[in-house]
């Protein structure tokens, strides 16, 4: 039995839609279909692999080197010639110039070295590589080991990480308005995407002479770090410009058998074309030592000649705003249309932060040492992301070449980090890859061999967000040949439901729900509030 309070609404709702009457007994509907679509370029993260693979060789001591008694220091420098993608497989060649400090098995118990290339090609499987894809490298040489088979010939393993990221590039032509279709309702959207602007490699060098104590007659180059910092990238007419630092640290044996060491900056620069580049761009930039060397020059005395080819690859996006129909739906007849949905990268942001470790530790051999050559290697252990914060746990790898009565040593030390990087870029939806780079590292020997570390270690994250959009491609719009009288249904909210939803379920409209039931938001709404729907149209043909 309706009470009072109901029979006065719905007479109030039907003399509103009264007009909703004539409306269904117009003529057909028109059935050609003119579409405004618009072509997009959209991005998708389509997989993400990290592998560790492992290079062995075995070296024979050169004749004019005496025989290995134990190895004091072992490290090397990957060198890329070739990368590729074949049939689903990532293929890779290169070198790696290792450096093998050790302690000589004669009379005077001598500190010498060894230059050896271990050569490399491996093949990396891709399953979920297409043809149209693009790819981000990453290549790192995680360490290098050497065991002494015999006093002439050692073992030498390599261990590269790669870390590849596959993006999807795709094409599509999408309906991005429907105003000029009578009786259409259409849910918009304006949405921002990363679409890809190009792409480009070319290649730079790193060349220049270093000189040295003009008392120092080279015997032997005994190891030599190598690493890009101060990257910088920005556009100039329709290029994309790279800047960098290669920091070279470079520890020779003396005629005279003093160890001694020579460090230096080198600037490099490097243009990839790119027209339309603009202020606005995000660029994503890597780079890979193609060769490298490293020797005496012998034009000019108590000097070094170091020369490297460095290849950058670029990977240029623009940020665009996009016009899309997400779904759509006739108050009069049967609408179908194509739909798809995608999952498209709508931002990508590097994020940069830094932190400063101080130690100090007691190392009693170090008294009275000076330290000649130091590697940081830090390592992420464990991260995750909570309230927009990335939180890091790890280690800091210190290898420190010293000398203590007039001989070389070895000594490692490792260093536990916390840190926490928090950024408005960083949700729960997010894919990051992150970076972190050593710089301003200061090692103090002081009192009884106490050692006062002091480093800053550079975070840089890229981070990447991803969404997922629902496109529509085409739409057929057939005539309802059976169109029953107008009837009012009284509706109770369920979870899960919006305006948008009701009104396509009963071929009315958000405005005119809102308006019956006084709902002033149209975007909130209550699970099982009882709603009027003036559901004016009938069709069920």
């Amino acid at each position: 039995m309706c009470s009072k309070y109901n029979i006065i609404l719905n007479l109030k709702i039907y003399e509103e839609f009264k007009v909703y009457f004539k409306y269904a007994e117009k003529g057909k509907m028109k059935m050609v279909v003119e579409l405004d679509k618009e072509s997009i370029c959209i991005n998708q993260e389509a997989d993400r692999k990290k592998e560790v693979f492992q290079v062995e060789n075995d070296m024979i001591v050169n004749d004019i080197k005496p025989d290995v008694l134990n190895i004091i220091n072992t490290s090397g420098i990957i060198c890329l010639s070739k990368k590729e993608i074949v049939d689903g497989k990532l293929k890779l060649e290169g070198e790696i110039n290792t450096y093998i400090i050790y302690l000589a098995d004669d009379e005077k118990g001598s500190t010498r070295s060894l230059n050896n290339v271990v050569n490399f090609s491996e093949k990396i499987d891709l399953p979920n590589y297409k043809d149209n894809m693009i790819e981000n490298i990453a290549i790192n040489l995680k360490g290098v080991e050497a065991n002494v088979i015999n006093g002439r010939k050692i073992n030498i393993k390599a261990f590269v990480e790669v870390q590849t990221n596959l993006y999807e590039n795709m094409s599509l032509e999408v309906v991005n308005n429907v105003d000029s279709i009578e009786n259409i309702k259409a849910l918009k959207t304006n949405e921002q995407i990363l679409s890809l602007l190009g792409s480009g490699t070319n290649k730079a060098n790193a060349k220049d002479t270093l000189s040295i104590n003009e008392t120092d007659d080279i015997a032997e180059i005994m190891k030599v770090n190598f690493k890009l910092v101060n990257r910088e990238v920005k556009n100039s007419y329709n290029k994309v410009l790279v800047k960098a630092e290669a920091d070279v640290e470079i520890l020779y044996l003396t005629e005279d058998d003093r160890i001694n060491s020579v460090n230096a900056r080198i600037p490099i620069m490097g243009f990839v074309d790119m027209p339309n580049v603009n202020d606005d761009c995000k660029y994503n930039l890597s780079d890979f030592v193609n060769n490298i060397i490293v020797k005496p020059n012998n034009s000019e005395e108590h000097s070094i000649y170091v020369e490297a080819e460095i290849e950058f690859s670029i990977k240029v996006f623009e940020l665009k705003n996009i016009d899309i129909v997400e779904d759509l739906y006739s108050v009069s007849d049967n609408a179908n249309f194509q739909g798809t949905n995608v999952n498209t990268i709508i931002r990508q942001e590097t994020i940069q932060d830094e932190t400063k470790i101080k130690e100090h530790m007691e190392i009693p051999e170090l008294d009275n040492a000076t330290i000649c050559s130091s590697k940081i290697t830090p390592e992420i252990k464990k991260e995750s992301i909570e309230n927009g914060t990335i939180c890091y746990e790890g280690e800091i790898g210190v290898e420190i070449l010293y000398v203590k009565d007039n001989k070389l040593n070895n000594k490692k030390i490792t260093i536990p980090f916390n840190f926490e990087i928090s950024s408005n870029y960083i949700n729960d939806n997010i894919s990051e890859t992150t970076n972190i780079n050593v710089s301003n590292d200061n090692f103090i020997i002081t009192q009884n061999g106490a050692l006062d570390i002091n480093m800053m270690l550079e975070f840089e994250v890229l981070v990447t967000e991803s969404k997922r959009l629902s496109l529509i491609k085409d739409i057929n719009i057939e005539e309802c040949t059976n169109k029953n009288p107008y009837s009012m249904v009284i509706y109770f909210v369920k979870q899960g439901d919006t305006l948008w939803k009701i009104a396509k379920k009963f071929r009315t409209t958000v405005e005119d729900i809102a308006r019956v039931n006084e709902i002033e938001n149209e975007n909130k709404i209550s699970v099982g509030k009882q709603l009027y729907i003036p559901k004016f149209v009938n069709c069920n043909g």
